[in-house]
């Protein structure tokens, strides 16, 4: 038996992108996958390029009525439309580059059947420059999900936007923990720290992906009230992981605090590159109102040794390669 698994593809309004994340699914040698798309009531042709590709069996058109929004279109993908065993999120702007990367995750899947998530390293496209560079992830092959859980520090996981895309997990427990369930920018990373915890998870040592930076990604800005709302993908996954008690608390509050100031810590680095005073001094604010204890990382920051080691890393990861 072959596990069957949706590439869903939720679109909207992106045309220009569609053919090469649909031609990047339908590459893969991998004998039992289905392809979901799922328009979100795109305005543009959208609907006259997917014709192109109806006669594949393959391939599956849901069109929405009206928009919806970016993660309801997720849901609904994963819910209603999809009937794969395993799924895998592909953003219309992205596309695979590794054509036997679910053959190989279904292979590693043989090996454990505790596996619930395989993810993989994935390729940073700046658009249209064309220069890149690579997620050079060093993971075991296969890790308890638990140990992936704490140590979701250094982007291990679906951290950032560019990784998730690779990103394989069993659809059957996500609709168990009703994946997607929250309005917010990191649903997908509350999602699947949860469902981390539900098994092993398995790593593949190549770059399988890419995930094209073209200036209106749909996460590309966030204002201060969304930074705040998006800290649920923390406290959401603290207090499941509290429910199941299989850490100690003081553990489990010990990671819930560095989450959250290492998430304080990226935005206020970012508002201090922008020259942004205004946001900067109301993210301060807000942060000592709600949670009082990240601040002290940012005290932390201008230290000399670590202010200049955080500026460098940033400016590493906007910044173009020269690949």
């Amino acid at each position: 038996m072959m596990p069957k698994v949706s590439i869903i593809i939720p679109t909207y309004n992106r045309s220009h992108f569609l053919c090469t994340a649909l031609d990047s699914a339908l590459l893969q040698d991998y004998g039992n996958i289905e392809v979901i798309i799922s328009d979100n009531a795109s305005t543009d042709n959208t609907p006259e390029i997917i014709a192109k590709y109806l006669g594949d069996p393959r391939i599956k058109y849901f069109r929405n009525e009206k928009n919806i929004g970016m993660y309801p279109n997720q849901r609904r993908a994963l819910f209603e439309y999809a009937s794969g065993d395993w799924a895998l999120m592909l953003d219309d702007d992205d596309y695979l580059i590794d054509k036997s990367y679910i053959s190989d995750a279904m292979t590693l899947l043989n090996k454990n059947r505790y596996i619930v998530i395989i993810h993989a390293n994935c390729r940073m496209l700046h658009d249209p420059s064309g220069s890149y560079k690579e997620t050079d992830k060093q993971l075991p092959e296969i890790v308890d999900g638990r140990w992936m859980f704490l140590n979701y520090k250094y982007a291990v996981i679906g951290n950032t936007n560019y990784d998730k895309l690779t990103v394989l997990f069993d659809r059957k427990k996500a609709l168990e923990l009703n994946f997607f369930n929250d309005i917010i920018n990191s649903s997908d990373r509350d999602s699947l720290l949860k469902l981390s915890l539900k098994g092993h998870i398995g790593f593949i040592d190549k770059v399988v992906s890419v995930y094209r930076i073209h200036g209106s990604n749909a996460s590309a800005s966030i204002d201060i009230n969304g930074y705040f709302e998006n800290l649920r993908a923390v406290t959401s996954p603290y207090e499941y992981a509290k429910k199941l008690k299989i850490f100690e608390e003081k553990q489990l509050d010990k990671w819930k605090k560095r989450m959250i100031r290492e998430s304080a810590a990226i935005v206020f680095i970012g508002s201090l590159l922008r020259s942004d005073k205004g946001f900067t001094n109301k993210f301060i604010s807000r942060l000592y109102r709600e949670y009082p204890f990240a601040l002290t990382i940012i005290l932390d920051i201008f230290k000399p040794k670590i202010f200049a080691k955080i500026m460098l890393s940033k400016l590493r990861s906007i910044s173009p390669g020269s690949n």
